[in-house]
């Protein structure tokens, strides 16, 4: 169904109205001239019967005379009457017919039948006709050129809508030589550019992690051997942030690569929740699962985990009893934990590196919920934080997902 707001609905309308329009204006003409063509038929018939000279009268008008009576009454049976005159006595003086397409007058004169019948010839409204039918024929082909030349940017807008969901392997080939064309052509050009751009954007961020992992590592060995206890708590706690972040990064390029469709399977929502639980390593004193309805969802499971995992995790972190409740609902997945409204701004809550520090957030790099809204972004997944009752409580609408 074409989008009202679209330029190929209003073309469309536009097409259709001017048809209607036009189509009325042509039959309004054509009926006229068909109606005073019957009228002059009529005209020279009636003078024909009052000419002495009827023989040579209706030779120059082309007149066919038809006085045979059977041939007369053969021809009015099954024939359809157009117009038809009536006497005062009740008779009928003349009535104008048709009968298989040829036009014939029948008249009694003196009474006397006849019939006269309509020259075959192209009459005014014929000509009407014809230029009307070759006027839609027209229409119709000016209707299809401007539309084959215009849908294009329909099937443009599909692709720049899934390279926007993640397909950077979008074909933009669209081989015209129009401004469409162009248009296409210029957009494929800027997107492998893109697409050169990001591939060197994550080789140089995968690099640069794993070269920083190796120094790390020897770092944090190297400061468990240190006596001084105070140097060796300072120093492993930068290595550990580095660390820290160096993992959240590569967390972040894994996603970035991944495609919005990547491996879809119908999974089972509970037995996702259980498989995050278990990347925690935490038991249920910590995770309390409420599983009001069976559901299942069409994910990646990988990624999907990931958000679920982060969401559990920063429940923790900022519960004041260690304890998140997961519930999954028909449509929905609430996650709770008892405690404090965050004194972040809710509109930043999801921004990277944005985090509020709490002893158990100590080394956060404030990118889980950025990583979980990235994800949870890439499925059609709406998250909400609210506070309520002394509860923060994350919500995901799961409605779109739901298989």
């Amino acid at each position: 169904m074409l989008n009202k707001s679209s330029i190929l609905f209003k073309l469309s309308l536009i097409f259709i109205l001017t048809f209607v329009i036009t189509t009325v204006l042509f039959f309004f003409v054509y009926n006229s001239l068909k109606k005073r063509a019957y009228i002059e038929f009529t005209r020279k018939t009636l003078i024909l019967l009052h000419t002495s000279d009827f023989e040579s009268y209706a030779e120059n008008e082309g007149l066919k005379v038809i006085g045979d009576e059977r041939k007369i009454y053969s021809t009015l049976k099954g024939a359809i009457v157009i117009l038809k005159k009536i006497s005062p006595m009740g008779d009928v003086r003349w009535a104008l017919i048709r009968k298989d397409g040829n036009l014939y007058l029948y008249v009694v004169y003196f009474g006397r039948p006849f019939l006269i019948k309509k020259p075959d010839k192209f009459e005014n409204y014929d000509f009407v006709l014809a230029l009307w039918i070759m006027y839609v024929i027209g229409l119709l082909l000016l209707y299809i050129s401007i539309f084959r030349s215009i849908y294009p940017l329909k099937v443009l807008g599909n692709k720049i809508r899934e390279f926007k969901n993640g397909r950077i392997d979008t074909n933009f080939d669209i081989r015209r030589r129009d401004e469409v064309g162009f248009l296409a052509s210029q957009l494929k050009e800027a997107l492998e550019n893109l697409r050169k751009n990001n591939k060197a954007k994550q080789w140089f961020l995968r690099n640069i992690a794993h070269e920083f992992k190796t120094p790390l590592t020897k770092g944090m060995i190297a400061a468990e051997l240190l006596e001084d206890n105070s140097k060796k708590e300072a120093f492993l706690k930068i290595f550990k942030r580095l660390d820290a972040l160096v993992s959240e990064l590569l967390s972040v390029e894994k996603i970035a690569s991944k495609g919005p469709e990547d491996k879809l399977n119908c999974l089972n929502l509970l037995g996702v929740v259980e498989d995050a639980k278990s990347l925690l390593f935490l038991d249920d004193k910590n995770i309390e699962i409420v599983a009001s309805y069976d559901v299942s969802v069409r994910v990646e499971k990988e990624l999907f985990v990931i958000a679920i995992k982060n969401l559990m995790d920063n429940g923790i972190k900022f519960s004041e009893d260690g304890l998140v409740r997961v519930v999954i609902k028909s449509d929905s997945v609430l996650f709770l934990n008892k405690g404090n409204k965050p004194k972040i701004d809710e509109s930043l809550m999801f921004e990277p590196f944005v985090k509020e520090t709490s002893y158990k957030n100590k080394n956060g790099m404030g990118l889980g919920l950025y990583i979980t809204r990235y994800i949870l972004d890439r499925y059609g997944v709406r998250v909400d934080y609210s506070y309520k009752s002394g509860f923060n409580v994350f919500k995901l609408d799961i409605s779109k997902i739901l298989c």
